[in-house]
């Protein structure tokens, strides 16, 4: 029998989702977050004395250098790419690639769960 923790091993290896990001010509593959990423990018911050909470468009580029990888799982920026993203990176793509970063964390199984018991919501209220 598997215990719960493989279990939760298992769905964070097999939820891993990619973004074609067209004007960089490159393909980035994102995990779920987890709460230790937050945590990561939080204590990071502060080490620079910054204050996530203060500066939450830097908080998103931090998670994503950290989060970001290339198909073969390595990394796709370098912690000193953060000034060249915050500075260089389009502001609608930077964005679009962090709101598929934050989605990351849901399958296709979650997503047409959550149709389903959309529909059946709707349903229930009609009737």
């Amino acid at each position: 029998m598997m215990r719960t923790i493989d279990k939760v091993l298992k769905a964070r290896s097999e939820n891993r989702r990619s973004i074609l990001v067209p004007e960089w010509d490159e393909t980035l593959y994102f995990s779920p977050l987890t709460t230790n990423d937050m945590i990561s990018v939080a204590d990071r911050m502060q080490d620079e004395g910054r204050e996530a909470s203060k500066n939450e468009l830097e908080r998103r580029v931090v998670l994503l250098i950290q989060k970001a990888e290339l198909e073969d799982g390595s990394n796709a920026f370098e912690w000193g790419d953060r000034i060249t993203l915050m500075e260089s990176a389009e502001w609608d793509v930077l964005q679009r690639v962090v709101a598929f970063m934050y989605r990351s964390a849901l399958t296709a199984h979650s997503e047409e769960e959550a149709k389903k018991k959309s529909e059946r919501t709707e349903d229930s209220d009609s009737g």
